[in-house]
């Protein structure tokens, strides 16, 4: 997928301007890969606020991702509910959608997450 295509794609689920992409080209991935990776051992760890929380998830997912040659997938920063809150943005074949790894939940939009920036 081209970069702008990628972006105009996050935007119509993050709705946040701030996207940093750092690639032309992204490989897609699908909603099943993505539920298989959020079973993985390195993110069935424990919550530990502070030292194993929301950040950690999100980056672990992206690392799961990567390291089969997708880099359709990003970190988004913002707001869960009422506190700050990192999960993810992917890339499918039929546009964007989210995935909050540390609640083992993919989604397209919801109202209960307020992006504030995107790093792809």
């Amino acid at each position: 997928m081209k970069s702008y295509k990628a972006k105009y794609e996050i935007l119509k689920v993050c709705k946040t301007p701030v996207i940093f992409k750092t690639d032309y080209n992204y490989k897609t991935t699908t909603t099943d890969n993505i539920k298989e990776k959020m079973q993985h051992e390195f993110l069935q760890q424990p919550y530990t606020s502070d030292y194993f929380d929301c950040d950690d998830y999100a980056w672990i997912l992206k690392a799961l991702v990567n390291k089969d040659g997708v880099n359709g997938i990003g970190v988004v920063l913002g707001r869960y509910k009422d506190t700050h809150h990192y999960w993810n943005v992917y890339l499918t074949d039929n546009g964007a959608m989210q995935a909050d790894p540390m609640l083992s939940t993919t989604f397209k939009k919801s109202s209960k997450y307020r992006p504030y920036c995107v790093l792809l």
